[in-house]
């Protein structure tokens, strides 16, 4: 067979190829996806959690939301939840989960449960809340003023209706994405100092920090739901690495997220569903120890990240995704950190001072290590980490991760990933603290004392991701 031949044989059987491609997408179940918000603003007055001291809510600067996400193609169903909160354990996750698995029939791995890390949300569980709460009930006569109701079911009757509401409005859409680098607004708060150590937000005007510990994550990443009959957008999803602790104060916020939904709705209508996602923002905030610039905060971080959106929107940033909707997950089991009964009874004695207000209770670091240890009295020895995906195209994929990652871990998630693009997501389905590098256990300073995993637990959870991504890749 001629040279001529055989180019002409070869061209027949890529157009072929590419003719069943177009027909296999065509024939493909269409993406229908729907959105929800529902409010779970607490009463003023509540407990704040963000800081270790109490602080009590003297307002609402702006509500606070679940916000709820639903798609799905054919048969196949996966539901993404936020709640505008600084972590959600598993005391609230879990009850969600069933509760939606048991009434729609969604796989229970196909449904994840994030929080979005805001310092200005409600503190409504864990062994902390419950020290501040008997000490209230014991002080005022058997009535805690900061608790006039069941927060934790009322939150977890709101999670199940913001999915419930999701499910309800799903309609054919047409999915667009994008992404870009974001650089000037996140920056790594872990530093090197001139004797070796690492410091934790070591101060502007320190002459002695070296240089940051790590990098940092600046990938931004939107998706833009398009209805398929009007062409309308109605909902997105945000996902940026960097804590939401931009918010100084007192009063109830979603942090910078809530500007980038002002962004979006001034764009959108104010029935636009903005959903956001934090990537892995463990050691990484708003404050630029390195080089010095101001730091942004809450108003023109979010309006930063909107107008970005609105940008790639504007201006064909954001390409047309061909859906094929799936989801896995997997269960890790890592130890926690181990301490003995006297360093129990002692962190417990010192509960009091812990939460004092700054400056007259404990030191930062002292307090870190006492709440640590008491947190970690409530879990299990064994940690059950739920590391869940989902597949949005061949090509796209989500993976959610408790705890509060370090971003080197996302990163390596990242960049080993069967999946071209893949978006890491933190805080989900447990409140495990901070999760770190090996690298960092053995630097110290504040989120390895903050954190309950036993150290090896942050790469143990990488190669569980890998691991779930890989049989996602293949399903």
């Amino acid at each position: 067979m001629g040279v001529i031949m055989k180019r002409f044989l070869l061209s027949v059987i890529l157009l072929l190829l590419s003719a069943a491609q177009g027909l296999f997408a065509a024939d493909a179940a269409p993406l229908s996806a729907g959105a929800a918000a529902v409010d779970i603003t607490p009463p003023v007055g509540y407990r704040l959690r963000g800081y270790f001291d109490e602080r009590i809510s003297t307002g609402v600067h702006d509500p606070i939301y679940f916000k709820a996400l639903a798609l799905r193609q054919g048969e196949k169903t996966a539901v993404l939840l936020f709640s505008d909160t600084c972590s959600i354990p598993t005391s609230s996750t879990d009850p969600i989960r069933d509760a939606v698995a048991e009434k729609t029939g969604i796989d229970r791995e196909a449904i994840i449960i994030c929080a979005t890390h805001s310092h200005t949300g409600p503190l409504f569980c864990g062994p902390i809340r419950k020290h501040l709460h008997a000490r209230a009930m014991a002080q005022n006569n058997g009535v805690d003023p900061c608790e006039p109701f069941d927060y934790e079911k009322f939150f977890i009757e709101r999670g199940i209706e913001a999915i419930e509401t999701a499910l309800a409005g799903l309609r054919p859409v047409v999915l667009d994405e994008g992404q870009k680098d974001l650089l000037g607004i996140s920056f790594n708060r872990r530093f090197i100092m001139k004797d070796g150590s690492v410091r934790f937000n070591p101060g502007f005007d320190n002459p002695d920090k070296v240089r940051p510990a790590a990098g940092i994550d600046p990938k931004f990443t939107f998706f833009l739901f398009r209805d398929a009959e009007t062409d309308a957008p109605f909902t997105s999803f945000t996902n940026f690495a960097l804590h939401p602790d931009t918010t100084e104060g007192t009063l109830i916020s979603q942090d910078y997220p809530g500007y980038l939904s002002s962004v979006l709705q001034a764009r959108f209508g104010n029935d636009f569903v903005s959903v956001f996602g934090n990537g892995t923002a463990g050691d990484i905030n708003h404050f630029d120890f390195a080089g010095g610039t101001e730091p942004r905060h809450a108003s023109e971080i979010g309006t930063i990240l909107g107008l970005n959106a609105l940008e790639m929107t504007n201006h064909h940033g954001l390409v047309r995704v061909a859906p094929n909707l799936a989801a896995c997950g997997e269960i890790l089991e890592w130890p926690k950190q181990a301490f003995t009964d006297k360093d129990a009874e002692n962190a417990e004695n010192m509960m009091d001072l812990a939460v004092a207000p700054e400056g007259k209770g404990l030191p930062f670091l002292d307090r870190a290590r006492a709440e640590k240890i008491v947190n970690c009295s409530s879990f299990p020895t064994i940690l059950p980490l739920d590391i869940q995906a989902v597949r949005i195209s061949d090509e796209l994929a989500i993976v959610s991760l408790p705890g509060e990652i370090f971003v080197d871990l996302g990163n390596a998630i990242r960049e080993r990933s069967p999946f071209k693009q893949t978006i890491v997501l933190e805080l989900a389905q447990g409140d495990y603290l901070y999760v770190p590098t090996l690298k960092a256990f053995e630097e110290g300073s504040y989120e390895t004392i903050d954190s309950v995993l036993a150290p090896g637990g942050g790469e143990a959870v990488v190669e569980k991701a890998l691991e779930v991504l890989k049989k996602l890749k293949e399903m």
